[in-house]
């Protein structure tokens, strides 16, 4: 639909000019010239800068989910699968971390007066890790147990993985690092059987 295509286009642009100039400084104008529309235009799609800010994180935010579970699909033991997503997930934010300098405005707006959407990305990540866990199960190198508590356990004991914050260094040692902590969950999580 072509009105969606022009919200795209209007995230897209105003995406790049936040991550580049910062939230703050960015104006309604600059937006829309970006898009080479006019301001008036501009308003029809999106009532103001915040609301633009919000459908550019909840993009983002979907395109690190996709990709962290796309990372997760396929053959490979419950480990594996558990650090393929987990690591995804961790290279994502690593790159948008060094992508965008100006990204501390927009997580303090989204953290401040828009948690429900990162609520509904947190629930959407423990949803897919509590998926594999239970696959896990079904083939016998997880431990029987409440899966969804696990994946949200999961989910806690990695956000140092998963937060901006904590994305400075190189991001081969933060993957070793992840590699390591989740082999010592999951010596915790796994069962005695050895998967294939």
């Amino acid at each position: 639909m072509m009105r969606d295509k022009v919200r795209e286009t209007i995230v897209r642009a105003a995406s790049k000019r936040m991550a580049h100039y910062g939230y703050r400084k960015t104006s309604m104008n600059e937006i829309a010239a970006d898009c080479e529309m006019s301001v008036g235009n501009l308003y029809r799609f999106y009532k103001n800068k915040e609301a633009i800010a919000v459908a550019s994180a909840h993009a983002c935010l979907c395109e690190k989910a996709v990709q962290s579970e796309v990372a997760a699909e396929g053959v490979g033991t419950t480990f594996d699968r558990l650090y393929g997503y987990l690591c995804a997930r961790l290279g994502f934010m690593h790159k948008f971390v060094s992508e965008t300098p100006h990204m501390h405005e927009i997580v303090e707006l989204i953290s401040t007066r828009h948690q429900d959407l990162l609520q509904l990305y947190e629930k959407r990540a423990v949803d897919y890790l509590a998926m594999i866990l239970k696959e896990g199960q079904f083939k016998g190198t997880v431990k029987s147990g409440d899966v969804e508590s696990m994946a949200a356990d999961l989910d806690r004991a990695t956000m140092c993985f998963n937060m901006p914050m904590c994305m400075y260094g190189l991001l081969a040692e933060k993957e070793q690092q992840l590699y390591s902590l989740l082999k010592t969950i999951f010596k915790g999580l796994g069962s005695q059987k050895e998967e294939g």
